[in-house]
């Protein structure tokens, strides 16, 4: 059995283009959330930084992160978001427990 895949995604908008950048995630997360294998997908926003927001990702699996990413919603948000965003950064987390 395949462990989750969690993940944490940061991105920065571009000057003016927050609205837009919010909108084109909010679409992703409606759409993704719609997956089967999708345990989380959860989008922030910064209180402090209008133009930063936080993607929390589960996966149940290596291949349905896999398969995720080759969905048409996947593609299309990603072409989206390269338009609007400064910089996104993506990052393959572990969730810490204490005791751990």
């Amino acid at each position: 059995m395949s462990e989750h895949q969690h993940l944490m995604v940061t991105f920065k908008s571009k000057p003016g283009h927050e609205a837009d950048l919010k909108n084109v995630l909010l679409e992703l997360v409606k759409a993704s959330r719609a997956e089967s294998d999708c345990i989380r997908y959860d989008l922030s926003q910064s209180a402090a930084d209008s133009e930063l927001f936080f993607l929390v990702e589960c996966w149940a699996s290596e291949k349905s992160l896999r398969e995720h990413q080759q969905t048409p919603h996947f593609y299309e948000g990603i072409k989206k978001i390269e338009a609007l965003a400064a910089h996104t950064d993506v990052h393959f987390i572990h969730w810490l427990e204490p005791g751990q």
